[in-house]
């Protein structure tokens, strides 16, 4: 596994598309993803430290994995189908889950019922309706 840290976003001047670039920790190696607009802002928000007005998809993300007191360790690129990056989530889930009143707990209930429900075995596979 190589690590690799965000080293900049940028936009490319005759595509208008963004891309991040990845530099990898102990060398000068760099990889370039291009990503949407929108995941190119969230992650510069993120970065900067900005707030804003609503909370974004990636926030959503971020209260339901440190909610219960995981953390992300890293990400790993798998995989690369159709020019489209795949990647594996390392999450630590060994933190402390905080205590919860029984109210919460039936109010949570449906979102229970409904992961639990979840077929997991496709989990990650490229959908074959979108070819």
């Amino acid at each position: 596994m190589i690590e690799a840290k965000i080293h900049s976003i940028r936009m490319s001047l005759v595509t208008q598309h963004r891309v991040v670039i990845l530099k990898e920790v102990n060398a000068e190696r760099y990889l370039p993803i291009w990503i949407g607009a929108y995941e190119a802002d969230a992650i510069a928000v993120e970065l900067q430290d900005v707030s804003v007005s609503r909370p974004l998809t990636h926030d959503l993300l971020k209260a339901v994995i440190g909610e219960p007191g995981a953390t992300v360790q890293s990400i790993l690129i798998n995989d690369l189908h159709d020019d489209t990056f795949f990647a594996r989530n390392i999450i630590d889930v060994s933190g402390e889950k905080p205590e919860r009143s029984k109210a919460e707990d039936e109010k949570l209930s449906v979102f229970r019922d409904f992961i639990n429900s979840l077929d997991m075995d496709d989990l990650g596979k490229p959908n074959p309706n979108d070819e």
